[in-house]
């Protein structure tokens, strides 16, 4: 599942960035294009990072 996440968030980077280019050449107003990229960044380096955190230890409870 999670490499899912950092594959969608690869993608959306990549359409990003384009966009962003679009945002450079003054197609797109450059405030439209930051905020995406942005997203697009945190999105992905939150979903790398989410992947291997540790989420405690599973204790069986022993019935007498």
């Amino acid at each position: 599942m999670y490499r899912y996440f950092i594959g969608v968030g690869i993608i959306l980077i990549i359409f990003s960035f384009v966009f962003y280019l679009l945002g450079l050449m003054r197609i797109v107003p450059l405030i439209f294009t930051i905020i995406p990229m942005f997203l697009s960044i945190l999105f992905t380096v939150h979903s790398w990072n989410n992947r291997n955190r540790f989420r405690g230890a599973k204790h069986k409870v022993v019935k007498q």
